[in-house]
């Protein structure tokens, strides 16, 4: 019994290793590059898929922002808008899963932008940040 706790343990562990990696991009960045998670917010892609992984992250990492893509979402609009909603930024992709995207953004310090990430389907994910 006990031999079967630690395996079923173990096997967890392994499982989800793979899952706390890819969602923190910036282990290799250097230390003095600050990281911060952009929350997103929004539908996309099906909600009738059940992952622990969200679709789509996005990171501050020091002056970039780097997005991480988990799942096939076809194209995809990303783009940036500033406090008083001017386009700042604007990139259509045609993703795919483990996808990387580094984005080297002119972004003011002090002020705020929202990130969008859009779908030929409408449905669009969306975060808030401060640069």
């Amino acid at each position: 019994m006990k031999r079967k706790i630690v395996s079923l343990l173990f096997g967890t562990c392994f499982l989800l290793t793979p899952a706390t990696i890819m969602s923190v991009p910036a282990l290799l960045a250097s230390p003095s590059d600050p990281v911060k998670e952009i929350e997103l917010d929004g539908e996309f892609p099906d909600e009738k898929q059940l992952t622990l992984i969200k679709p789509i992250e996005a990171f501050i990492v020091g002056e970039s922002i780097e997005v991480n893509i988990h799942d096939v979402l076809e194209s995809v609009l990303i783009t940036i808008y500033d406090e008083e909603g001017n386009i700042v930024y604007q990139q259509a992709e045609n993703t795919d899963i483990g996808m990387s995207i580094n984005m080297n953004v002119p972004l003011t310090e002090g002020k705020e932008y929202v990130i969008e990430f859009a779908n030929s389907q409408g449905q669009c994910l969306y975060g808030k940040f401060e640069r």
